[in-house]
């Protein structure tokens, strides 16, 4: 009987450790998959750069209307989603 006890203990022992070997299997890939997206932003940041850099040397106006209506999108954006937070609770 305490062959049996100790042999139940050990498979479980195992099927823990794979359980855990799965998940934390999964928890590196969605980490290396995180790290790739970061760093394929920043490469495209760094690519657009120049161009943005340059224009906004020679169309300052144009700059400043464009930031204007991006940052009115994003406040629409955030009522809109404040208001859907409110109708779902």
């Amino acid at each position: 009987m305490a062959r049996r006890f100790v042999a139940q203990t050990e498979e479980q022992k195992l099927l823990n450790e794979q359980q855990f070997s799965e998940v934390f299997l999964e928890y590196l890939q969605i980490l290396d998959d995180f790290d790739a997206s970061i760093r394929n932003q920043m490469q495209r940041m760094k690519s657009i750069r120049y161009h943005v850099d340059h224009g906004i040397e020679e169309h300052p106006d144009l700059c400043k209307r464009l930031y204007r209506e991006f940052e009115e999108q994003k406040q629409k954006k955030n009522l809109y989603n404040n208001e859907q937070k409110r109708k779902k609770a």
